[in-house]
Order: structure tokens, then sequence, then C-alpha cells
């Protein structure tokens, strides 16, 4: 008996051992450390945004606040050296995660995604020769202007100039340092520069600015369509909490890319006094006060006219938008046949709401699929040899009366026509009818 009982006690200890080695087993998989993320990012020079600096390591705005990031969020970032155009197409094929200092545009949320809250708001401006006065886009008529190849502002520019006669001479650069010294050095007459840039670096290369300020912009960091949603979304969410924080990262790292690194200039007798130790103290001391001033009085006014180019931006901005809703005739911009814009005559035209237009497509103006298809037809092949489309057309409204309207379009590329199209619609019903009356009496007399 004694025996019998002994065997229930062995399997209890068999199976506490067998426990106790998968235990052991399983420790070192529960307890080894995950990896932490790589991040492949873009890296091309635009200081004070992006660059290197004097050691050769990454850093500027945008360096900062993802390093700060990637400490909180245990990333490990990799930086890839490569020009601004090559940089956007590497990101769009999934050979980077992420690239810093993006402007928005419509055209690039077709490439690429942005997170929702802006690093930074900028603008652009050009910059001159210091021998050359310019004041409005008419001075530039002729000159060659400096721009960064694939940047928003080469096409904005290319439009704002293509009635100015004779046609400006674009010079495209890798980056807006090459730009820069183009300018100094004379082989251009003017640069079109991000506010960033030109804080840090118009000085240096003494150029001269100028009054001309267009497309304000919000830049982001962006990714590969579709690839990293939850990447975006914590970048916004330290973005979020930084901003309202005037200690935080974001703020430290703002006001060190728009201050501009000040000079300090050694008199020749200083070497001198500092054979006295208390003398060189003190003059350490106070130059070191002196400093500290400069740079908080240097920020308060880079900040002061920051203020006020943003509201000479918005300004002029509302003016512009005020002029195209004031105009009496329709004005559209279509992109594939697809309504990108309009003014408030074009909605009224057509008796719909302000903005219910907006991403429709200009199907919804013709009464029948054929009419459709034959005014796209004869509209973009006309387009297609950089001529104007002008036609008189019978269309619809949203209640389903009809009307005629006097159509004029023009391509924004010729070599693309439906990638950019600008109309202008007018109603001439009254004219058409007051004709037919005429002809009508014409054949009763």
């Amino acid at each position: 008996m004694k025996g019998r009982r002994s065997v229930p006690r062995l399997k209890v200890l068999l199976a506490l051992l067998a426990a106790l080695t998968l235990a052991t087993d399983m420790a070192p998989v529960l307890c080894e450390p995950q990896p932490h993320p790589v991040l492949m990012i873009g890296f091309y020079d635009n200081p004070p945004k992006v660059y290197r600096d004097h050691n050769g390591q990454p850093a500027g705005l945008f360096v900062e606040l993802i390093e700060a990031m990637a400490r909180a969020e245990g990333w490990v970032p990799r930086y890839i050296a490569c020009e601004w155009n090559d940089c956007l197409e590497r990101l769009e094929r999934g050979e980077l995660d992420l690239m810093p200092d993006v402007a928005f545009s419509i055209e690039r949320a077709e490439r690429f995604d942005f997170h929702e809250v802006a690093v930074a708001n900028g603008w652009s401006q050009i910059y001159t020769r210091t021998d050359l006065r310019v004041q409005s886009l008419d001075d530039l008529a002729g000159r060659r202007v400096a721009l960064l190849a694939g940047g928003i502002q080469q096409r904005l520019f290319d439009e704002l100039m293509r009635h100015i006669e004779p046609p400006y001479r674009p010079l495209l650069f890798d980056s807006l340092t090459a730009a820069y010294r183009a300018v100094a050095e004379g082989e251009a007459d003017a640069v079109v520069s991000n506010n960033f840039f030109a804080a840090r670096n118009a000085s240096r290369f003494q150029l001269r600015e100028t009054p001309i300020v267009f497309l304000p912009t919000n830049l982001y960091f962006a990714t590969t369509k579709g690839r990293h949603p939850d990447l975006l979304a914590r970048i916004d969410a330290h973005l979020s909490r930084w901003r309202l924080d005037a200690n935080s990262p974001y703020f430290a790292a703002l006001r060190r890319a728009m201050a501009p690194a000040p000079e300090l200039r050694m008199p020749r007798w200083v070497p001198w006094v500092l054979l006295g130790l208390g003398a060189g103290l003190a003059l350490l001391v106070t130059l070191s006060l002196l400093l500290r001033w400069q740079v908080r009085e240097r920020t308060r006014e880079l900040e002061r006219e920051r203020a006020g180019l943003e509201e000479a931006v918005a300004a002029r901005t509302s003016e512009m938008q005020a002029l195209f809703d004031a105009a009496s005739a329709g004005i559209v911009l279509l992109k594939h046949r697809v309504i990108v814009r309009c003014n408030r005559r074009m909605d009224e035209l057509f008796g719909y709401a302000p903005g219910e237009q907006l991403g429709q497509p200009t199907r919804i103006w013709y009464p029948d699929d054929e009419t459709y298809a034959r005014v796209g037809c004869e509209v973009y092949t006309a387009l297609a040899r950089s001529e104007t489309d002008w036609r008189e057309e019978q269309v619809v409204r949203k209640d389903g009366s009809r009307f005629w309207v006097r159509m004029s379009g023009r391509a924004l590329d010729a070599q693309e026509p439906s990638a950019g199209l600008v109309g202008i619609i007018t109603d001439i019903s009254a004219e058409r009818a007051a004709a037919e009356a005429l002809r009508e009496a014409k054949e009763v007399a």
C-alpha cells in the first residue's frame, strides 16, 4: 500500500518539473526586447528647416522635432541624403518613410499622405541683386529668375508671369543655396525663396528684399500614400500637445530656426586686456549679457516682421478672393473635367448653393451624354494646340431649365490640358432671345 501511494506523488513531481522546464525555455522569448522601428527620412539642404550643422550632423526645425518625437516613441531615425525632386520620387516609391518640410498642395495630396497639424506656416518672396530695384512682377520681365526645381513655387510663379512680356527666364536649381549663390555671383537676377531660408541667408548672400510676397503655405511631414497612418497620428499628437506649451520642444526649435546666428566681432585690444584675469572676466560677462540682449531683441524683431508679413499675405489673399467672387462672369478651375474651384457667380448661374458644385463633374452642366462628350472632345483638342477655346452652348441648371452661355477656356499646361483648365462663363440667354426675335421680325417683314 505504501508503494502504491508514492506513485501519485511521483506523477505530481514530474508534472511540476516539466512546467518549470517549459517556463525556463520560454523566458528568453518573452523577455527579449522588441527592436525599435527604424524611420528612413529624406534629407536635403534648406536651412534653417533642414540642413547639416558645422559637424556634418542633421539639424534644423524639422530635424529637431522628429528627434524629440523619436526619443518619446522609441523610433530610430536614419537620414538619407537626396536632392529635392529625388527625395519626393523616392518617398512616392516607398524607399523613404518620411519626408520633412513638404508644403501641402492638392497635387501633392494625391501622391503623399500628410498629418493634420501644420509644423509651420510659410510664404514665398522675391529677392534680387543689390543693384536691381524690383517693386512688382512687371519689373521681372525678361529677367533671369532662380527657382528650386520641383518646388511648389515653380508652377505658380510661372502662372503669375505668364502674361508679362518679354517672358522671364527661369533657372532651376537643386537647392536654394545654389539659387542664392547664382544671384550673388551675377548668374541670375532674382530668386524665389521661402521665408525661413530668407530669414537665415538673405543677408549672408547680400540680396535685396522686395515687396513681392505670394503663396502662403502650410509645411508638414509627408509619408508614402497609404503606408504610415499610425506614424502621422503620433506626429499630430505631439504637435497638438507642444503647440499649447510655450516651453515645449516645438517653440524652442522654432525660435532657433527663425533667429539668425549672431556675429561676435572681437576688438583688437581684447587679447591684451585678457592678460589681466579680472578685466578679462568682466569683459566676458559683459559680452555674454550683450549677446543675450541682441538675441532677444532680434527674436522680437523677427516675430514682429513675421506677424506683419502674415497680415499682409492674409490681406492680399482676401483681396484676391473678393475680386474672384465679385466678378460678373462665372470663373471656374477644372481638373480632369471635375470642378475644383469656382466663384459665387458660377453657382448663381447654374442655380447651386455656394460651394455645392465643388468636386462635381462638368457632366451636370449638359443635357445628355452625347453633348458632354462632343464638347469635351472639341475643347480639349483646341487646348492641346495651345489655343483658347471659345464657344456658345446651351447648358442645364440644377432645376433642369436650359439657358445659353458663352464659354472660354484656357489650359494651364498645353502639354497636359486635362490637368488644369480655367474657364469663364457668361449668360447670353437675353442676347440670344433678342437675336432670335430680330430674325423672326425680318422673316415676317
